[in-house]
């Protein structure tokens, strides 16, 4: 549908371009590589951490072992869907034998022990921040089982959340809506 809306050239809230951009992962984070190691580096108020990341392009997934344990993620995926956990080593192993079945390549970034999450939403400029509340399930790894039992409480936004917010509108030409998450360990 997306390809459609760019070939219709059909008017879309962001450029049909810059949706079809933020479909992959590993474009999305070399963007915001970008900001980290230019604007972010500028400030130490402002700074831009990122969590780091791994690409595997799924020829031989096994042969690189990232610091455990990992949260592994196939190629693009939303709400829980597509995320696998590895501890160690032989999870790992077992994970990738299974990812191997798929052409599509895969991404692997550290499981960090979260103590909140800021979603940090932009629409045309106007920005507000809400705190994760955690999930009624007990569950700290998100998944798409646990996605109902959220919950989200309304927070101030503070002078770097609306920095980072307005270096990333301007990633892919400009982005009228997004949102970005905040994990603080």
């Amino acid at each position: 549908q997306l390809m459609g809306f760019i070939y219709s050239r059909t008017p879309c809230v962001n450029a049909a371009g810059a949706a079809l951009s933020c479909l992959d992962r590993p474009v999305v984070y070399s963007e915001l590589l970008d900001i980290r190691n230019t604007e972010g580096a500028k400030d130490e108020l402002f700074r831009f951490p990122l969590i780091e990341q791994e690409y595997y392009a799924n020829e031989a997934p096994a042969s690189i072992k990232p610091n455990f344990p990992v949260v592994a993620k196939l190629r693009t995926v939303a709400s829980g869907f597509g995320k696998l956990r590895a501890a160690d080593e032989q999870s790992f192993g077992e994970l990738s034998s299974i990812l191997a079945l798929s052409s599509q390549y895969f991404t692997t970034e550290e499981s960090l022990s979260v103590a909140a999450e800021i979603y940090i939403q932009w629409i045309d400029g106007n920005i507000r921040c809400f705190k994760r509340i955690k999930s009624l399930s007990g569950s700290g790894f998100r998944t798409w089982s646990n996605w109902s039992t959220l919950r989200y409480e309304e927070v101030d936004s503070t002078k770097q959340y609306k920095r980072w917010a307005e270096l990333v509108s301007k990633i892919f030409g400009g982005l009228d809506i997004f949102a970005l998450n905040v994990i603080q360990t």
